[in-house]
């Protein structure tokens, strides 16, 4: 078995064919239940290929005793009520299965090999209906989408990218058609503060900017996704979006157009302004610690560097059988 425990990321890995395997797609589809009942979980996923579990934290809970304690429960709370798989009934036959923790239970999915090149997910009992099946459609990464209108069941059919795509879904189907106005009012007015608040951090120097950029996008996914995605197209915000959020990290063309806009700023300010030698030396200051948080942010490896070597190891308990 192979334990991996992230504090950074809020994340915790485990490999071990004996526990994850093609003839136990119902006990894994268990234990991905059992973990987004647990606090602090927003995600988890298993990969048959690979025979690994991946649990994505909040970060309110991503210490390594709190994951690693949350894992081993789960663990022994599916492996004392495995039913087995009845030999009548046979689990559909998927690669990959997601789980997201939502405010009205656990959204599954599931990740068939389509074709070359081509994944397909498919998500069971949905009450989306035809237009939001459309607006997944929008989403980047997605070539198709169909919902069916008696089983409510979602097929989307994407390329295959390490789960961002499906992120990219299930964010979007937060906001729905179930969805009700209010809600959808206050999703637009948090996505516009934090929007606001993502302009301010790019002409003022020492406001961040980055944690009010992905507040945006997880504001607009559930508001209007239409939004989201151009917000993701845009030439300047898009990509440090797009990095942090799939990597924790920056390329250094990103950091350079953060470090660059809080230069133009300070270069402006004094052109246009008349600056006193103490207002002078606090911006000063305040673009320094500006350029320092951005220089601090964990940058992009580069093509071919090696992943990330696990943080720790802790044994488990084992399913009967």
């Amino acid at each position: 078995m192979n334990i991996e425990l992230d504090e950074r990321a809020g994340q915790v890995r485990v490999s071990d064919p004996r526990l994850i395997h093609r003839d136990r797609r119902r006990y894994a589809r268990r234990l991905l239940e059992a973990l987004c009942d647990r606090p602090g979980v927003v995600r988890a996923e298993v990969d048959l290929d690979s025979s690994s579990c991946r649990v994505d934290f909040d970060p309110g809970s991503a210490a390594r005793e709190v994951m690693a304690g949350v894992f081993a429960d789960a663990v022994r709370a599916t492996s004392a009520g495995d039913p087995g798989l009845p030999r009548w009934r046979r689990d559909p036959g998927w690669s990959t299965l997601t789980a997201y923790r939502s405010g009205d239970g656990t959204s599954v999915w599931e990740t068939h090999e389509d074709r070359p090149g081509r994944v397909r997910l498919l998500r069971q009992r949905s009450s989306t209906g035809r237009r939001s099946a459309r607006g997944l459609a929008e989403v980047e990464g997605v070539e198709s989408c169909r919902v069916s209108p008696w089983t409510g069941r979602i097929a989307v059919v994407c390329e295959p990218d390490d789960g961002r795509t499906l992120d990219r879904v299930e964010r979007s189907l937060g906001g729905g058609p179930g969805m009700s106005a209010w809600r959808r009012w206050r999703y637009g007015a948090l996505a516009g503060g934090s929007f606001a608040m993502t302009l301010v951090g790019l002409v003022i120097p020492g406001v961040p900017t980055v944690p009010f950029l992905l507040a945006t996008s997880y504001y607009l996914a559930r508001c209007s996704p239409r939004l989201d995605e151009r917000l993701r197209r845009t030439v300047f915000l898009g990509p440090i979006l797009r990095e942090w959020e799939g990597h924790s990290a920056l390329s250094w063309a990103s950091k350079a157009k953060l470090i660059g806009l809080s230069g133009a700023v300070v270069l402006v300010t004094l052109a246009l302004a008349p600056i006193g030698p103490v207002i002078l030396v606090v911006l000063l200051v305040m673009v320094s610690i500006s350029v320092a948080a951005v220089l601090r942010m964990p940058a992009l490896p580069s093509e071919g560097s090696a992943e990330v070597p696990p943080i720790g190891r802790a044994p488990l308990a084992l399913p009967a059988g």
